[in-house]
């Protein structure tokens, strides 16, 4: 390992280092200064007056206020809430540029932020009955990607996700909220096609967009559609709906409005039926998929990484799914995306993302920039022979570093750690190339936050033949196709392959074919819906073949259960190359409403398994027509990802362990 600044970073570590060198982070900082304290007629309260502003630019003479996230921690232990809207549960609220606190005597803690470009700041004060005191809170602003045309968004939040919430919400106060972490840019979820409100909102240094969430079908999961240049009409909803592939035909509809495609949210476990991104790796595995992927977990960088080792040029993405009434969301930004689009402008966003341009963080204050000779993320490097390279991973970060991490197919093949406490942290890697391969840098510090790069693809000229891949998810659940429960059982099968055609695909209970599907029976829907995946109403038992029976390369299916025992599921394509599910099992006695799911995917370098279990309500206590929100499958829940690629292999868990005796696979084998 070398250390040394490359040509193409080098005006941007002299830039930072003017700014603010690791001499002067040490002993410069956010700071605050109480300027008055007068007397006030309330003799039971004391009034804190507290103003924001930028430190460099009070400093040579300007007050410039700026929207913060705060915390007034009162000497009860409660929270104040200075916006008058509610606080949130950890007890923040939203103020632009200076907020007004009434508090009862004694210790009284403040905590300002404003994203991570800025250092944040704790006030201690002592609160007196009848005094007012004025403070100036000078936050200091110790990095700012967006100088070298790096901008950051949250395309994923939702003002009016729920009729009434905790918080008083509205579009403003979402705006201030965005502005406050730090955010250039949102894109709202429930947009309404409010051409007044963007403008309104939108200033020269902050623009706010709207561009609705679809939800297209079960096990197909949710996509945000930043850039569209309007609402989707009704019809093309409908066509979305009926399709065997809605976010395909999504993708098609969308790109034709000008905008993209991200799947959201696509790591729901345990629970694979209502939000599960099960279509993402179909897409990936048939060659037609989003152009982005929201990442904000170790096991949704996997499914990613899945994607990419199928063949997809898939960006990475990031956003919160924030439902801003609620006390328990997280804040705007939590997650979020960069995209190098050179300037505040939606329109490039949009295309940097299309393009790859990005990396993804946990809005903590670490930013990861990644070269390889010269060449940024989204780029593809063409080379003959071995091929001689030199990544450079530049990391700008406020607290130390844990580790950083150069990782190749999905596999980390250079993992650098650095613990001094400076602000700005360069690692060089040289590495020759034979192949084929993606590349991608994650940095992560000491207080957990992290940042993921989209990857550079090295292309070797050679030809490599495709090897097959075959997708097969299986649950069984008492759902219906939307967010209802009902007290029959049905198995959805889907199955997805590439580079051959599916010959046949059998149900098996306790090593025993229950259901054969043979594609000379042809497609069988009596309810007049797609299988599996179509959403309204109740499931029936019916099954199709795509794009024909004769040559399916996609297949869907619906079928009653009623007995117990361990199911898998069993696919023949052509060729006679047999493919298996895991085999889970369903308990007829089971008295609680539960769904238990497998999926696996595998080719010749890479094998997915996905579990996932969850109880809900008591079966004898659903009633027609049903009451209630009941999906979320709280109780009893389990999930499992498995994950190998070549010879890197990735595990989590988490949840109730004793549901991991509910599955069977060659290699695993349950304890009594």
């Amino acid at each position: 390992m070398t250390m040394k600044i490359s040509k193409f970073w080098a005006p941007l570590a002299i830039s930072i280092l003017l700014r603010l060198t690791p001499a002067k982070l040490a002993t410069v900082s956010s700071h605050f200064e109480i300027f008055e304290v007068a007397d006030w007629h309330n003799q039971e309260k004391c009034r804190i007056w507290v103003k924001i502003v930028d430190a460099s630019a009070f400093a040579n003479g300007k007050e410039i206020k700026i929207p913060a996230r705060v915390i007034v921690k009162v000497s009860d232990g409660s929270y104040y809430d200075g916006s008058g809207r509610g606080v949130y549960r950890d007890g923040r609220f939203y103020a632009d540029g200076e907020f007004i606190a009434e508090v009862p005597p004694g210790k009284t803690e403040i905590s300002l932020s404003c994203g991570p470009n800025y250092i944040p700041l704790k006030i201690a004060v002592e609160a007196k009955p009848g005094k007012e005191m004025k403070i100036i809170a000078k936050l200091l602003k110790w990095f700012s990607p967006q100088d070298f045309g790096w901008f950051c968004g949250d395309n994923h939040v939702h003002v009016r996700h729920d009729p009434v919430g905790e918080i008083k919400m509205d579009e403003e106060y979402g705006a201030l909220q965005a502005r406050a972490e730090g955010l250039d840019y949102i894109t709202e979820a429930d947009a309404k096609g409010q051409k007044e409100i963007e403008e309104k909102l939108s200033k020269t240094w902050f623009l706010y967009r709207q561009a609705a969430e679809i939800r297209p079908g079960c096990f197909v999961g949710h996509a945000n559609t930043p850039g569209i240049n309007r609402q989707l009409y009704r019809e093309e909803l409908a066509k979305i709906m009926k399709s065997v592939f809605p976010m395909q035909t999504l993708r098609e509809i969308v790109h034709n409005l000008g905008g993209i495609v991200i799947y959201t949210h696509p790591f729901p476990a345990p629970r694979l039926h209502w939000m599960g991104s099960v279509e993402c790796l179909s897409d990936a595995i048939t060659g037609n998929y989003a152009d982005a992927f929201d990442i904000s977990n170790r096991p949704e960088e996997i499914i990613w990484f899945t994607l990419l080792n199928l063949g997809a040029k898939i960006a990475a993405s990031g956003s919160t799914d924030a439902a801003l009434v609620r006390k328990g969301t997280i804040p705007p930004g939590a997650r979020r995306v960069y995209a190098y689009s050179g300037k505040l402008d939606y329109r490039a966003i949009v295309d940097a993302i299309r393009s790859g341009r990005t990396f993804v963080t946990n809005g903590g204050p670490i930013f990861t920039f990644f070269t390889i000779n010269g060449k940024g993320v989204g780029e593809t490097i063409s080379f003959s022979g071995d091929g001689k390279f030199s990544a450079n991973i530049t990391i700008f970060h406020l607290n130390p570093l844990r580790s950083a991490e150069l990782i190749r197919n999905g596999k980390v093949i250079q993992k650098f750690s650095q613990n001094a406490s400076t602000s700005k942290t360069i690692f060089v890697h040289d590495f020759v190339e034979k192949e084929d391969a993606w590349y991608v840098a994650r940095a992560e510090d000491i207080m957990g936050n992290w940042a993921i790069t989209s990857p550079i693809y090295l292309n070797s000229g050679r030809e490599v033949k495709p090897s097959t891949a075959c997708l097969i998810a299986l649950q069984i659940g008492n759902f219906t196709r939307l967010t209802e429960l009902r007290r029959n059982f049905f198995a959805h099968i889907i199955v997805t392959v590439s580079q051959t055609t599916i010959e046949k695909v059998a149900l098996l209970r306790d090593g025993n074919v229950i259901c054969e599907f043979n594609p000379q029976n042809g497609n069988y829907t009596p309810s007049g819906k797609i299988p599996v995946i179509e959403l309204g109403g109740e499931y029936s038992e019916g099954w199709i073949w795509h794009p024909k029976p004769e040559q399916c390369f996609h297949f869907l299916a619906d079928f009653p259960v009623k007995a117990s025992g361990w199911y898998k599921v069993e696919v023949v394509t052509k060729g006679s190359c047999i493919f298996q599910s895991e085999e889970i099992y369903f308990d007829e006695n089971n008295p609680n409403s539960h769904q238990i799911s497998a999926l696996s995917l595998k080719s010749q370098a890479i094998v997915l398994r996905l579990r996932g279990y969850g109880e809900e309500m008591p079966l004898n206590e659903i009633k027609i027509p049903f009451v209630g929100d009941h999906w979320w499958y709280p109780k009893n829940s389990f999930w499992e990802l498995e994950a190998i690629f070549t010879d890197a292999k990735h595990h989590f868990a988490s949840g109730w362990m004793k549901a991991r005796e509910k599955f069977k696979s060659s290699d695993y084998k349950s304890e009594g």
